[in-house]
């Protein structure tokens, strides 16, 4: 499926169960999409600039983040069931003092409810922060200096690729609510300073989590390491397990820990396997999907890998032409792409 967004570049999501998608349509339009019907429906329609998507999970509801006023660096939180009825509306909240300045605060954001759906975590663009809300008592807190844990993935894969810069993702749709609905997970770029931290929901500050050297050294070379010189290597999106958030990357296996507070770097047969295909296929390894498949970029294009069949082409660069953003569905057998091609933004899956 092929389907046009609002040049906001508003992340797509998808539905729990992996049918369906919410996105932004051409002048506003906050649209429902169905993968098994090939039906749209449209939620509500906003006359002004929408940022942020999340879905409920139940699936039952929808929370769109958008500008009251284009003109004002205000946003507002607004809840609407699957038939377009509008089920819980904040004040507006004024990002002065952590917004990206101009209007860039109009463009991509990663949005999150978290699984008990009291809260929701909004990451502006850049390194300008995060916005977190709590809905039971409509309260607002804003965190500068936050960016998401997907910013970081796609940094780490880009750095696998001999492209321009253009061509490559802004970030992959990771969750940052935990688990277990205690807060979120973000990195915390400050300079030449970056920290992994966890934000308890109503936290007034990130606590850090402890990185050992080992670890510190990963990340370091997943970003600006020797695999640039390579062009294939893993460099994977970060998954959540059994309440750790998992990222295999060049050599091993980092895992984010936040009850734990503290991340840890370590090799093993899954990480030594994943680095195995990068070199014997030459590619680098974004994902793992369902029943083995491997989503991975080889020779300028985004592929999908499975064993015994020629690896199937998403999309291929070209100038001009690149995505914006990408995530994975729950059951892990779909793939989401915000792409620019042609000057005109779509929604592939």
């Amino acid at each position: 499926a092929s389907l046009p967004i609002f040049l906001a570049r508003c992340t797509p999501q998808w539905f729990p169960y992996s049918k369906r998608i919410v996105y932004v349509a051409p002048v506003g339009n906050v649209t429902l999409y169905n993968l098994e019907t090939k039906k749209s429906k449209q939620l509500t329609q906003l006359k002004f600039p929408v940022s942020g998507l999340a879905v409920w999970p139940t699936g039952d509801r929808v929370a769109v983040v958008h500008f009251p006023n284009a003109d004002r660096q205000q946003l507002q939180v607004t809840v609407f069931d699957l038939e377009g009825n509008e089920k819980h509306s904040s004040e507006k909240f004024d990002l002065q003092g952590i917004g990206a300045g101009e209007k860039s605060y109009l463009f991509f954001m990663h949005t999150f409810v978290a699984p008990d759906g009291k809260h929701l975590v909004a990451f502006l663009p850049g390194n300008s922060g995060a916005v977190t809300y709590e809905f039971e008592t409509k309260t607002f807190r804003s965190y500068p200096k936050i960016v998401p844990v997907g910013l970081f993935a796609g940094m780490a894969a880009a750095a696998l690729l001999d492209e321009k810069k253009e061509s490559l993702p802004m970030g992959f749709d990771v969750p940052a609510a935990t688990p277990d609905g205690k807060g979120f997970v973000a990195i915390a770029a400050e300079g030449a300073d970056t920290r992994f931290v966890f934000i308890p929901w109503g936290a007034k500050d990130p606590v850090d989590l402890e990185v050992p050297d080992e670890a510190l050294q990963a990340i370091t070379n997943a970003v600006d390491g020797d695999a640039r010189k390579k062009g294939f290597g893993v460099g994977a999106i970060p998954t959540w397990r059994e309440g750790k958030l998992a990222m295999c990357l060049q050599g091993g296996e980092l895992v984010i820990d936040p009850q734990g507070r503290k991340c840890s770097f370590e090799s093993n047969m899954h990480s030594d396997g994943l680095q195995q295909h990068a070199e014997r296929h030459q590619a680098a390894v974004i994902a793992e999907l369902a029943e083995g498949g491997i989503l991975q970029f080889h020779d300028k294009k985004l592929q999908i890998w499975r064993r015994g069949s020629d690896p199937a082409t998403l999309i291929e660069y070209r100038e001009g032409a690149g995505f914006l953003g990408l995530s994975i569905s729950p059951d892990r057998r779909k793939v989401l792409l915000s792409v620019m091609a042609d000057k005109k933004d779509t929604v592939e899956v």
